[in-house]
C-alpha cells in the first residue's frame, strides 16, 4: 500500500501524520535536493524526523 502526501512548506513547519504501524520511506524535495528517510513504526510509537536544509 502506498500513501503519499503532498504538501507545499515554505518554511520550517511541523507536520503531524498518523499511519498505522508498518514501514514508510518519508521524501523531501526541495532545491537543495531530495532526501528520503526509512522509518519502522510499532502500535503507539511517535516518530520524529527532521529534513536538513543544505
Amino acid at each position: 500500500t502506498k500513501i503519499q502526501f503532498n504538501f507545499q512548506l515554505r518554511r520550517s513547519e511541523d507536520v503531524h501524520i498518523i499511519v498505522p504501524p508498518g514501514s514508510y520511506s518519508v521524501t523531501s524535495n526541495s532545491a537543495c535536493g531530495t532526501q528520503t528517510h526509512l522509518v519502522h513504526t510499532k502500535p503507539g510509537q511517535t516518530v520524529d524526523l527532521r529534513f536538513l536544509k543544505h
